[in-house]
């Protein structure tokens, strides 16, 4: 009695089963958008990879990408702990320090140096030398005498 009851059920029967639970989603054929931009693919803001100049910012951004890859530019993450620790460690140097510095860079710069770049930068480096002594003997104090003889 099953069986022949099983027989008797139409394939309309069954589908309109189907539909009554709501079981199957609905088989409405997607659009065309919906087949080239589904709504699960869509990206809520913005992202790296928005070009709002266009193709100058696209050509821009590709050479920069081939640049870090030949080493030519090394990208930096200035949100890395090695930076924060760096930050927090600055040198200071005394003003000694830093006229010792500049000799030893034009004396580095007439050994090793071109002709021309060297020269250029030779006078950059006194007039940097020149700013820093200057600096040094306006914060300079002038030593007593009780202080010279020790007291």
């Amino acid at each position: 009695m099953a069986k022949e009851a099983w027989h008797a059920v139409t394939s309309t029967t069954i589908e309109h089963c189907w539909n009554h639970t709501e079981i199957q989603p609905d088989l409405i054929s997607p659009t065309v958008e919906e087949l080239l931009d589904p709504v699960e693919e869509r990206e809520v803001g913005g992202h790296d990879y928005e070009f709002p100049g266009g193709d100058k910012d696209i050509v821009e951004e590709v050479q920069r990408q081939m640049a870090i890859e030949r080493g030519d530019i090394i990208e930096v993450d200035s949100d890395s702990e090695e930076h924060e620790e760096d930050e927090k460690t600055t040198l200071e140097y005394t003003f000694t320090e830093v006229i010792a510095l500049s000799q030893q860079l034009e004396e580095a710069c007439l050994q090793f140096g071109e002709l021309g770049a060297s020269f250029d930068l030779l006078k950059r480096l006194r007039a940097f030398r020149a700013c820093v002594r200057r600096e040094e003997i306006r914060g300079a104090k002038q030593r007593t005498i009780d202080s010279f003889f020790g007291k």
